[in-house]
């Protein structure tokens, strides 16, 4: 949902800032970064963490495992996925050799070459 996405949590974090810079200005750059920096993250993860509790969501649950899936030995489906784990690679190109000794590509190619002559073939007609 909307109400609890990552761009939600970080506008109002945003907003936190840009109010806080407002109210209480400060000299020092760097004590202003870290403040800026500490304040965006607390209140950023502070709504994420809230929001999606008090609405029983789990939309964006997919990013953080891939974050998890970064710094840990965390794997799912999504992660693998998502970082191009060994299961997603490309098809090696003796499989398609196997599918051609087995008849599976060059039947598939046939039968797809007739359905399409069909179709068009109806399509002209009509």
């Amino acid at each position: 949902m909307l109400i609890s996405s990552l761009y939600v949590s970080s506008y109002l974090a945003f907003r936190a800032v840009f109010l806080l810079n407002s109210a209480f200005p400060v000299k020092s750059r760097v004590v202003k970064l870290f403040r800026d920096v500490a304040l965006f993250v607390v209140v950023a993860l502070a709504y994420k963490i809230s929001s999606a509790a008090l609405l029983n969501l789990s939309d964006d649950a997919h990013i953080f495992n891939i974050l998890k899936s970064k710094f840990t030995d965390f794997r799912d489906f999504h992660t693998l996925l998502y970082i191009c784990g060994r299961a997603f690679d490309f098809i090696k190109i003796e499989t398609f050799y196997k599918f051609i000794l087995t008849l599976l590509l060059p039947t598939t190619a046939a039968v797809v070459l007739r359905i399409t002559y069909i179709f068009g073939r109806s399509a002209v007609d009509t």
